[in-house]
């Protein structure tokens, strides 16, 4: 069983042609809303590719987390323990999204930067996860009970490094799995990560030994697996016109955490979540664009 300590939002999106310069309006947008969250589209992506999944997280009693409860119901593999504050919204995102497929990202965590270490420790006893998945959206605090609790009760830990915070480099040698997309890595290792040269070179200086991914979009990703003596491999990315790349990067880890959890090797685990990736960018919105395992092994009859 999966579970994933992460947020919860209420995703705001306008798709437009393109992002307004600083001080203009734009007035052609298109709107739609939808739940989010690094925490729950993981959760999501690791449920529909077929593991029984679990989220903890921290919401708000509010209108947001009752659309988001009603539209997540009949979300099969899918088991949610929140903890629920009054006096605290659920969080929101604002997100806007050009003709090209890429966007910028506000957040509010609101209620996800209550969720408390109790409440997740509770969680993960009575649960017993054989994997563990988690990201930056949640307190500092939390990730760290869960890096206490990981050796005590024996799960792996995929820790996807989104959005970067500077506590990462404090734990970033104690989880099994890391996966980093350019961005974050320029600032974990402190230099342009950009393509794949660069993220192979950025790599061969990584110090510790868990095995660390770097996602690149449209370039692929980059994997160093120290079970094959630090080998630092390239996987291509599939070709698929970009519609909207929000959630691409939770699809990936979330669809990664699943299939190593069901016994697949680092290599098929890889292509199965880009493929998935694949399929979430070709989407709009972000828990809806996540599809289901039967898609994304159809889905590679095309994809190349």
């Amino acid at each position: 069983m999966i579970l994933v300590v992460g947020s919860v939002n209420i995703d705001f999106t306008i798709k437009v042609k393109r992002f307004p310069e600083e001080g203009e309006t734009i007035t052609d947008g298109s709107f739609f809303q939808s739940p989010g969250g690094k925490g729950l589209n993981q959760a999501v992506a690791s449920a529909r590719a077929g593991e029984k999944t679990s989220l903890v997280c921290s919401v708000g009693n509010d209108v947001f987390w009752n659309f988001i409860e009603t539209y997540l119901k009949n979300e099969k593999n899918l088991t949610i323990f929140p903890e629920v504050y009054d006096n605290f919204s659920t969080g929101i995102a604002f997100i806007l999204v050009d003709e090209k497929g890429k966007n910028k990202i506000v957040v509010s965590p609101g209620a996800n930067a209550m969720l408390s270490p109790n409440h997740v420790r509770n969680v993960l006893e009575q649960s017993n996860p054989n994997f563990v998945v988690l990201q930056c959206e949640i307190p500092f605090d939390v990730v760290q009970t869960v890096m206490e609790m990981k050796n005590k009760l024996n799960f792996i830990v995929v820790f996807n490094t989104a959005p970067f915070k500077s506590w990462i480099r404090e734990i970033i040698h104690l989880p099994d799995f890391v996966i980093m997309n350019e961005v974050e890595a320029k600032h974990i290792f402190g230099k342009d990560v950009k393509d794949k040269d660069s993220a192979v070179n950025a790599l061969k200086d990584y110090p510790f030994h868990n095995s660390v991914m770097i996602t690149l979009g449209k370039d692929g990703v980059v994997l160093l697996n120290p079970e094959k003596g630090r080998k630092i491999s390239h996987f291509p990315a599939f070709e698929v016109d970009v519609v909207d790349s929000t959630g691409a990067g939770d699809t990936f880890a979330g669809y990664f955490s699943a299939m190593i959890s069901a016994g697949k090797d680092l290599e098929e685990a890889i292509n199965l979540a880009q493929a998935a990736s694949a399929v979430c960018v070709s989407r709009e919105g972000a828990v809806k664009s996540i599809p289901e395992i039967r898609e994304v092994l159809s889905s590679l009859k095309n994809l190349k």
